[in-house]
């Protein structure tokens, strides 16, 4: 096995981090990131962690290098709606505690009549 002491810099370390899927992966979240920047005028952001931990097993300047990728994506923003909640959890959408537009004009109906 030959061994590859060849200087590299912190793009190259990168680029060959397993096999290049940390790479292609920034890669991917990057456009992901940059689409939904596009669509929703907020900022996203686009993470690459480093971790680099001593390897003393294989003598005192063995490193091991494991990169982790992280996201932010900006979401839209949704409009709230009222609703109103009965006793058993159930969604309606006017309020239950008052009356109708039809009751109260029948009730001024009623009342004419009366008159």
């Amino acid at each position: 096995m030959k061994v590859d002491n060849t200087r590299m810099d912190g793009l190259g370390l990168v680029a060959g981090i397993d096999g290049g899927a940390v790479a292609y992966g920034f890669s991917c979240q990057l456009a992901e990131v940059v689409k939904a920047v596009k669509e929703t005028g907020k900022k996203g952001k686009v993470s690459i962690t480093l971790t680099v931990d001593p390897l003393p097993k294989f003598g005192e300047s063995a490193v091991a290098i494991k990169a982790n990728l992280a996201l932010s994506v900006p979401r839209p923003d949704y409009k709230q709606m009222v609703k109103f909640a009965l006793d058993d959890g159930t969604l309606i959408g006017d309020d239950p505690k008052q009356r109708k537009f039809e009751e109260i004009s029948n009730s001024f109906k009623q009342e004419e009549k009366v008159i």
